[in-house]
């Protein structure tokens, strides 16, 4: 009775273990399914602690850069939801998330983001995310960089008095090439931006988050026929435009599509209704 009940209780114990290293498979799967970055195109980070920063490496280079925002820079927010200083962004986050916030951040300064956190332990970030941040920043030389020091950032006054900051139009100059992929800009991809949102001037943002990120914009032109969502196209299998068809694919939230005009160096991006709902808040 005693060695069939060891026996009963050896079973069990296997039983329990191999239940728990499939569930810790299983987890290491899933978040490894759902990590945003693939290791390939740069790292880019926003982080508000008290204060915000743009925090970015590329893997090719092994050189990153901290971007410190000064809390009186005012934010035009996606959605529509007016323009607010960096130093409450934070707080009127706490009613439309977090993402809403880095994706305002992002937009504005016309960069690409990969993640954001609200603290610099990096909690609610993708495990996988979390641990190839660390070990990557261990090893990359930094630089940092307060944004008010760039051409392109000024002063203005509100009718009140008090003094903020904005973006002019020299801050396209001052930005370029500071946050390239490098990997994206070496596949060599042209991009052309189709705008049907009906949103004069959206095309050309998107375009300038494109080049910023190591794309080159071949055109932008603007089409009566609404898409109702983004879609990215090639003519083929982009094999030689991978990393750029999957980081646009996976940051703008588009479907795939073909066409066969294209050539296998080209890509084209549309810009639907939903992209102008997300930008100008429309059915939010």
């Amino acid at each position: 009775m005693r060695k069939a009940k060891n026996r009963r209780g050896k079973w069990l114990g296997r039983g329990v273990a191999v239940l728990v290293i499939a569930a810790l498979v299983s987890f290491f799967l899933k978040t490894r399914a759902e990590r945003k970055w693939r290791g390939d195109e740069r790292f880019t980070l926003i982080v508000w602690n008290g204060m915000m920063t743009v925090a970015s490496f590329d893997p090719v280079t092994e050189r990153g850069l901290k971007l410190i925002l000064p809390p009186e820079l005012e934010v035009v927010t996606v959605g529509g939801r007016g323009r607010w200083q960096v130093k409450v962004l934070p707080q009127i986050g706490e009613k439309y998330g977090g993402k809403w916030v880095a994706d305002s951040v992002a937009d504005y300064l016309s960069v690409g983001y990969t993640a954001y956190a609200k603290s610099d332990n990096l909690s609610g970030i993708n495990l996988w995310d979390r641990f190839n941040w660390w070990q990557w920043s261990r090893k990359v030389r930094w630089e940092e960089l307060e944004l008010k020091t760039l051409p392109g950032v000024v002063e203005a006054k509100a009718a009140d008095g008090q003094v903020y900051r904005e973006l002019s139009s020299g801050f396209k100059a001052g930005m370029s090439g500071r946050l390239i992929s490098t990997s994206i800009s070496l596949e060599g991809a042209e991009v052309t931006v189709v705008n049907t949102t009906e949103v004069d001037g959206l095309g050309s943002h998107v375009a300038e988050v494109l080049e910023n990120t190591g794309l080159a914009v071949k055109s932008v032109v603007s089409e009566s026929s609404q898409a109702e969502k983004c879609e990215v196209l090639t003519g083929s299998e982009p094999r030689k435009v991978a990393i750029s068809y999957k980081w646009m694919l996976k940051y703008f939230g588009c479907r795939e599509g073909k066409d066969e005009g294209l050539g296998e160096k080209e890509i084209k991006i549309i810009l639907g209704k939903k992209y102008r709902q997300w930008w100008l808040g429309e059915g939010s």
